[in-house]
């Protein structure tokens, strides 16, 4: 800056404020853009950030124009001092970020050296829903979906060594997928996009879980209890977003827990129904319009047995 030229008094402030206001809009973009915005947040808070160099370059005109001298001296000053300032900090922050992903991206690899899979697996997410008749277990179990956590798979309870792993790998949008797997894997629901992993537990004993790893042909395997969260049915059922009975015929939607119970009158076989409460092999459910606004609530039986009467839907 040259200390008795107004030209470069003018252009330094310009410039300067210009780069604070930009911070400026990128620092309030994180404050109001949520999390849940996804691939969209990055966009939106780039935007802003224009949007603030824009505003700080148009105001930092009107100003110069209007400062005395003086004044803009002081101003072109202070403005300098706190962009290199906000400069620097951005080029640190750039170069840090950088090295982590990079640090990542070694732990990655030097992961995938010690822990061979047997087999790839079809990324295709399928949630499949098992036989009508088959023994539904005791309930599903939800493994840790990060980067560089697999799920270690046993051949009985009790073993020491894994026989196997189930790993994921970072996309370049920042969600996770299925990188290696057993040769035979079909669980029950896949969709990583959705954080949706579950594989059907049959039973636990002595701190594991015997699940089923391949829904197709009935393969099961054990894992660890401290390595997964275990839902049973009915805690399962009340988070879904919606039930289908198999058999409405033969298991109407009633006003009351109890077989003798009245069914409920015109109820739409294309209704949606979401559970709100269970007791014991009932399950109590709002009957929802086209609106989605509820028309009735009623009861009906979820199992029998060890066999599901209903099917559902775990998103929208």
């Amino acid at each position: 800056m040259t200390k008795n030229n107004p030209s470069s008094l003018r252009f330094a402030f310009i410039l300067f404020t210009t780069i604070i206001v930009g911070f400026l809009g990128l620092f309030l973009s994180t404050l109001f853009i949520p999390k849940s915005a996804g691939l969209a947040g990055g966009a939106m808070v780039l935007l802003s950030g224009m949007g603030g160099l824009l505003v700080g370059l148009i105001a930092a005109i009107i100003l110069s124009r209007k400062l005395k001298p003086q004044t803009l001296k002081t101003a072109t000053q202070i403005a300098t001092i706190i962009g290199i300032g906000l400069v620097g900090w951005g080029l640190y922050g750039l170069i840090t970020t950088r090295q982590a992903i990079q640090e990542d991206i070694e732990k990655t690899k030097e992961f995938h050296k010690t822990h061979k899979p047997t087999a790839t697996v079809d990324h295709t997410p399928t949630p499949s829903v098992f036989g009508k008749n088959e023994a539904i277990g005791t309930g599903l179990i939800k493994p840790s979906i990060k980067l560089n956590t697999p799920l270690y798979l046993y051949s009985a309870p009790n073993d020491v060594t894994p026989s196997d792993s189930i790993t994921y790998k970072a996309l370049l949008h920042g969600d996770l997928d299925i990188d290696h797997a057993p040769k035979e894997f079909k669980p029950v629901h896949l969709k990583l996009d959705y954080q949706i992993f579950y594989l059907r537990a049959k039973q636990e004993s002595d701190g594991f879980f015997e699940v089923v790893i391949d829904e197709k042909s009935g393969k099961t395997t054990f894992v660890k209890s401290e390595d997964i969260t275990f839902m049973p049915w009915k805690t399962f059922l009340l988070n879904v977003f919606a039930v289908e009975i198999h058999d409405p015929e033969n298991n109407p939607i009633r006003k009351q827990p109890l077989r003798h119970a009245t069914p409920l009158p015109n109820v739409n076989k294309n209704a949606t129904l979401q559970p709100i409460e269970i007791k014991g092999e009932w399950l109590r459910v709002k009957v929802l319009n086209d609106d989605m606004e509820t028309s009735d609530i009623g009861w009906f039986r979820w199992r029998s047995e060890d066999a599901l009467l209903v099917t559902y839907s775990l998103l929208n």
